[in-house]
């Protein structure tokens, strides 16, 4: 006759874990609060997009920045605090400075 398996115990995972929490950081900075509706322009494209502000990061390497979540579905962004503004046309007139900015920043002069 022959042995009979044992069962294997399910293991069970404790159920007292410490969710990790990450800093908020501060509710508005330089005018601009969370929830607000901001327009930025991106390297890549011509046209100024639009999201909703999530987090702000003051303490960023590059400078203060923003991070939003786009408006048509493309996710998260990250931009920085100087180029988001309240409507298109304004995103719009800085892309030349963005640009400037942008290039600058790749060949590692700022």
């Amino acid at each position: 006759m022959p042995k009979q398996k044992k069962q294997k115990r399910v293991v069970r995972k404790s159920k007292n874990k410490k969710v990790a929490t990450s800093d908020p950081g501060p509710a508005e900075y330089e005018g601009w609060k969370i929830g607000d509706i901001a327009w930025w322009c991106m390297a890549s494209e011509a046209t100024p997009r639009q999201g909703q502000i999530v987090k702000f990061h003051p303490n960023d390497n590059i400078g203060p920045a923003v991070s939003l979540d786009d408006m048509s579905g493309a996710g998260r962004r990250v931009a920085l605090v100087q180029f988001i503004f309240d409507n298109k046309k304004a995103a719009k007139e800085s892309r030349v400075e963005f640009n400037k900015f942008w290039k600058d920043y790749k060949e590692g002069k700022r």
